[in-house]
Protein backbone atom coordinates (compact mmCIF):
# COMPACT_ATOMS: atom_id res chain seq x y z
CA UNK A 1 0.00 0.00 0.00
CA UNK A 2 1.23 3.50 -0.83
CA UNK A 3 1.86 6.07 1.85
CA UNK A 4 0.08 9.40 1.74
CA UNK A 5 3.31 11.11 0.68
CA UNK A 6 3.69 8.66 -2.24
CA UNK A 7 0.10 9.28 -3.31
CA UNK A 8 0.62 13.06 -3.22
CA UNK A 9 3.78 12.72 -5.35
CA UNK A 10 1.92 10.52 -7.84
CA UNK A 11 -0.94 13.02 -8.06
CA UNK A 12 1.55 15.85 -8.54
CA UNK A 13 2.89 14.09 -11.64
CA UNK A 14 -0.57 13.80 -13.25
CA UNK A 15 -1.87 16.14 -15.92
CA UNK A 16 -5.02 18.23 -15.35
CA UNK A 17 -7.44 15.56 -16.54
CA UNK A 18 -5.81 12.97 -14.27
CA UNK A 19 -6.09 15.28 -11.26
CA UNK A 20 -9.74 15.93 -12.15
CA UNK A 21 -10.38 12.15 -12.23
CA UNK A 22 -8.74 11.74 -8.81
CA UNK A 23 -10.82 14.56 -7.32
CA UNK A 24 -14.02 13.04 -8.73
CA UNK A 25 -13.16 9.59 -7.36
CA UNK A 26 -12.27 10.98 -3.92
CA UNK A 27 -15.53 12.93 -3.77
CA UNK A 28 -17.54 9.84 -4.68
CA UNK A 29 -15.80 7.71 -2.05
CA UNK A 30 -16.11 10.42 0.61
CA UNK A 31 -19.82 10.95 -0.08
CA UNK A 32 -20.46 7.19 0.08
CA UNK A 33 -18.67 6.93 3.44
CA UNK A 34 -20.51 9.95 4.87
CA UNK A 35 -23.82 8.52 3.61
CA UNK A 36 -23.12 5.22 5.35
CA UNK A 37 -22.11 7.00 8.55
CA UNK A 38 -25.20 9.21 8.42
CA UNK A 39 -27.47 6.19 7.89
CA UNK A 40 -25.91 4.41 10.87
CA UNK A 41 -26.31 7.40 13.17
CA UNK A 42 -29.84 8.13 11.97
CA UNK A 43 -30.83 4.49 12.62
CA UNK A 44 -29.78 4.87 16.26
CA UNK A 45 -31.81 8.04 16.84
CA UNK A 46 -35.56 8.14 17.45
CA UNK A 47 -38.09 10.93 17.84
CA UNK A 48 -38.33 12.21 21.45
CA UNK A 49 -34.75 11.06 22.24
CA UNK A 50 -32.53 13.50 24.11
CA UNK A 51 -29.41 14.48 22.17
CA UNK A 52 -26.37 16.68 22.66
CA UNK A 53 -24.97 19.00 20.00
CA UNK A 54 -21.34 17.99 19.30
CA UNK A 55 -20.67 20.37 16.42
CA UNK A 56 -18.43 23.42 16.54
CA UNK A 57 -19.10 25.84 19.36
CA UNK A 58 -20.88 29.02 18.29
CA UNK A 59 -22.67 31.88 20.04
CA UNK A 60 -25.92 30.79 18.38
CA UNK A 61 -25.79 27.11 19.40
CA UNK A 62 -23.03 26.24 21.90
CA UNK A 63 -21.36 22.83 21.83
CA UNK A 64 -22.87 20.53 24.45
CA UNK A 65 -26.38 22.01 24.24
CA UNK A 66 -29.00 19.33 24.86
CA UNK A 67 -32.29 19.06 23.05
CA UNK A 68 -35.13 16.73 22.09
CA UNK A 69 -35.52 15.17 18.64
CA UNK A 70 -38.72 16.27 16.93
CA UNK A 71 -38.37 14.58 13.55
CA UNK A 72 -35.81 12.51 11.65
CA UNK A 73 -35.42 12.97 7.90
CA UNK A 74 -33.13 11.22 5.45
CA UNK A 75 -30.45 13.94 5.60
CA UNK A 76 -31.25 15.89 8.76
CA UNK A 77 -32.72 15.74 12.24
CA UNK A 78 -35.04 18.41 13.66
CA UNK A 79 -34.20 19.15 17.29
CA UNK A 80 -35.78 21.45 19.85
CA UNK A 81 -32.98 23.05 21.87
CA UNK A 82 -35.43 24.98 24.12
CA UNK A 83 -34.08 28.53 24.57
CA UNK A 84 -31.82 28.12 21.51
CA UNK A 85 -34.81 27.29 19.30
CA UNK A 86 -35.53 24.53 16.86
CA UNK A 87 -32.75 23.45 14.53
CA UNK A 88 -32.43 21.11 11.55
CA UNK A 89 -28.98 19.50 11.68
CA UNK A 90 -27.09 16.59 10.14
CA UNK A 91 -27.24 13.58 12.47
CA UNK A 92 -23.42 13.55 12.61
CA UNK A 93 -23.55 16.70 14.76
CA UNK A 94 -25.66 14.99 17.41
CA UNK A 95 -24.95 12.44 20.10
CA UNK A 96 -27.58 10.64 22.20
CA UNK A 97 -27.43 11.91 25.79
CA UNK A 98 -27.72 8.36 27.19
CA UNK A 99 -24.56 7.37 25.28
CA UNK A 100 -22.72 10.35 26.76
CA UNK A 101 -23.74 9.30 30.25
CA UNK A 102 -22.63 5.68 29.67
CA UNK A 103 -19.01 6.86 29.37
CA UNK A 104 -19.05 7.97 32.99
CA UNK A 105 -20.86 4.98 34.51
Amino acid sequence: MMTTAEIVRAIHDLDDSGVREIITAVNIIYNMRMGEKLATITAILKAADRVRFIGSDSPILPRGTEGTILKINAKSVSVDFASFGRWRLPAMLLEPVARVLERYI
